[in-house]
């Protein structure tokens, strides 16, 4: 079949496009502090330049650091996750021979790690968040002794809380990928540098130990651009289509004349 550009223009409208920017990271639940992403920020300074502010961030934190890491903590690092790899899965194959060619045969499945980086706050609480993260798992010598212990899988691991969410153009989620017992891997080295005034990013990567994936369903939101850009369209179409339209309006019990 030759290439039709037509066709081809025609399917990508109808079906539209995935764009890399169209995703965002939600991590609840997580086996840290809910102060670590929302220190209390109260100080005679704060609260005389800005009262109103001051004591909105108070409640925020408050709120955070009672129901760990929160609805704030989670909001604050998904508007922060800048990027991120989707996970991957391959499978391990099997050559099996009895006589002839060998068989290629599906075995057990490899699931890779995922890479993601996080834009920083001036005080690293993203970054102090991932490091007591891995403290559960190799213990606290970072901050307190020499406590090497290991840590319990079931007290590090994020059971379901990391989740990729793929949107649409209008920004709803529609597809969504659940890593399943995950945790901090490697929290990479920043840098510093006097002759650049790059934003600050921290690169995680996160193991885990398989994902699950889900196709979202997507609620109706009323548009005003989008029902403008329909009705522009509608008007402009021929007049044997826009009587079709107009029984089939007529018959919902919307009747409509352009």
């Amino acid at each position: 079949m030759a290439f039709n550009v037509n066709q081809f223009q025609a399917e990508m409208t109808k079906n539209g496009i995935a764009k890399t920017s169209d995703f965002e990271v939600e991590i609840t639940g997580a086996p840290v502090s809910g102060n670590v992403l929302e220190p209390s920020q109260l100080s005679l300074g704060s609260i005389l330049s800005n009262p109103v502010g001051t004591v909105t961030d108070a409640v925020g934190d408050f709120l955070g650091n009672l129901f760990g890491m929160g609805t704030g903590g989670a909001r604050s690092m998904t508007f922060r996750i800048d990027s991120v790899t989707f996970p991957q899965r391959s499978v391990t194959r099997i050559d099996y021979k009895d006589y002839g060619p060998a068989y290629n045969i599906g075995g057990f499945p490899n699931y890779v790690n995922v890479d993601f980086s996080v834009i920083l706050s001036p005080d690293l609480r993203e970054r102090e968040f991932f490091m007591q993260w891995q403290d559960r798992i190799v213990g606290n010598h970072r901050t307190d002794g020499a406590n090497f212990d290991i840590g319990y899988y079931n007290d590090y691991i994020l059971k379901q809380g990391f989740t990729i969410y793929q949107l649409n153009p209008n920004g709803q989620r529609t597809y969504a990928i659940r890593l399943i017992d995950c945790y901090p891997e490697q929290v990479q080295s920043i840098s510093g540098n006097w002759a650049s005034t790059d934003v600050q990013k921290q690169n995680i990567t996160m193991g885990f130990r398989y994902f699950k994936e889900e196709r979202l369903p997507i609620s109706f939101t009323f548009d005003a651009d989008n029902v403008l850009s329909a009705f522009n369209a509608a008007k402009n179409l021929p007049n044997q289509i826009k009587g079709r339209s107009f029984d089939a309006l007529n018959r919902a019990g919307f009747p409509l004349r352009f």
